[in-house]
């Protein structure tokens, strides 16, 4: 196990979020990206099968029921109790602009901080406070879509973090991309995938 830092990636990395636009991209572009592309699912993104998936605070049964990506990054917490099952961890104890944040923060502070070179696209990023859905799992394991009100609540403090971590380290996020042309985060261009890569 190793922290995430020590991750290389050489090609542009693709963050496929939960948002239910994630299921509106052709099978023509998932191959794409795909092909093109270091992919990392966030939680349950049911997308194809990822190079990694980051999860925080998720079903680990479901993670362990069969290896769902090459690699698994997770925080210090997981890491600690499942040691056989991870492969790169980041602490957030030791990085305390990550505590208490949501798992989209995370994983794009973490990206723009290690991999700020690599073009960065994010797919899946929908942020509607108007249709406040996200790609989920019923108990049985099947993918869904869940959501409540409170979720936009979620939604704001996200836009809110990212918005001031935009100011502090904007030459960190010259790279990002949005992927979802009807996303409501508006912190970066959006733009179609094969225009990008």
């Amino acid at each position: 196990m190793k922290h995430i830092s020590e991750l290389k990636i050489n090609k542009p990395i693709a963050i496929m979020c939960v948002g239910p636009s994630l299921l509106e991209i052709s099978e023509d572009d998932r191959k794409y990206i795909k092909d093109n592309c270091y992919t990392i699912a966030v939680n349950y993104a049911p997308i194809f099968k990822p190079d990694a998936i980051y999860f925080s605070d998720v079903n680990i049964d479901y993670l362990k029921s069969e290896k769902r990506a090459d690699i698994y990054i997770t925080r210090e917490k997981n890491a600690e109790n499942y040691p056989d099952m991870i492969d790169y961890f980041f602490d957030l104890r030791e990085d305390k602009d990550l505590a208490y944040n949501y798992s989209l923060y995370i994983i794009l502070y973490l990206v723009t901080l290690y991999h700020h070179s690599n073009k960065i696209l994010l797919f899946g990023v929908d942020m509607n406070k108007d249709t406040p859905r996200k790609l989920d799992l019923d108990d049985e394991g099947n993918h869904i879509e869940s959501g409540s009100e409170s979720y936009t609540d979620h939604l704001d403090k996200i836009n809110r973090d990212l918005a001031e971590d935009f100011k502090r380290r904007r030459e960190y996020y010259v790279n990002v991309y949005n992927c979802n042309p009807d996303s409501k985060l508006d912190l970066f261009p959006k733009m179609y995938v094969r225009d990008i890569i």
